[in-house]
């Protein structure tokens, strides 16, 4: 056997989370957009930290409300409508977990989508089946399985479909699969229409693809030496 040519090379192991700053800051956008984020980030540094260490406060600890939020942040305007129905919701239904959510459905909720595109309250179902059967493999309640599933997924978050447990859900996408594991406890950056904008606002040339959006993302959170979820907060000041 030859253990010195192209067989060799092919058994060698590749190198284990590359980074992809070497080739975003040979892009000609790079380097400005760096500066402007890196203003961004002293004049806002404080706000920046309330946000990021207060992130998800009122939904932790309830998975069921979680996941409404998700499925309902997707392409509505979440201060003014979003928040106010989870809310809403969650006076309406005051302990409802993952079970429940999963056998019954959300319920009332104003504006869900259902068409030959989209049917949200059956996506808001079987996520919360996702979450339950992924918390009864490890044997743990639904929160602590919520926080777990939020970081075993994390390899999967440019390819959510191959994802069992939530990422083959109809209607979820990148952006909200990053955007549960957020609330799950996970540092992510979720991809959505608002980050796009932003990071174009700083400078980037961005694509309309969620994708992008979050390689640009986490390439920038780390160029700033900062956590991904931070540095989605601080795109609110862009």
């Amino acid at each position: 056997m030859d253990t010195n040519g192209a067989g060799a090379q092919s058994a060698r192991k590749p190198e284990e989370a590359a980074s992809p700053l070497p080739l975003l800051r040979a892009r000609p956008d790079w380097a400005s957009a760096v500066s402007a984020l890196k203003r961004t980030a002293s004049q806002h540094d404080k706000e920046t930290d309330l946000r990021a260490r207060g992130y998800a406060a009122a939904l932790r600890g309830k998975p069921a409300a979680m996941v409404v939020d998700v499925v309902l942040s997707n392409q509505r305007d979440y201060d003014a409508f979003v928040w106010p129905e989870v809310q809403a919701w969650m006076a309406r239904n005051p302990g409802t977990d993952l079970q429940h959510l999963a056998a019954q459905g959300p319920g009332s909720v104003r504006r869900l989508r259902k068409d030959k595109r989209a049917d949200e309250a059956r996506t808001m179902q079987e996520v919360a089946s996702g979450l339950l059967d992924y918390s009864r493999a490890l044997g743990v309640d639904e929160k602590q399985g919520l926080c777990a599933w939020a970081v075993a997924a994390e390899p999967f978050r440019f390819a959510v479909r191959s994802e069992l447990y939530v990422g083959t859900v109809r209607g979820i996408g990148i952006a909200l699969f990053a955007y549960l594991r957020m609330l799950g406890g996970a540092d992510a950056i979720k991809p959505d229409t608002r980050v796009i904008k932003a990071l174009r606002r700083a400078g980037l040339s961005v694509a309309r693809d969620a994708g992008a959006a979050l390689l640009l993302g986490e390439g920038m959170a780390e160029e700033l030496g900062v956590g991904r979820l931070w540095f989605d907060q601080l795109l609110w000041y862009t």
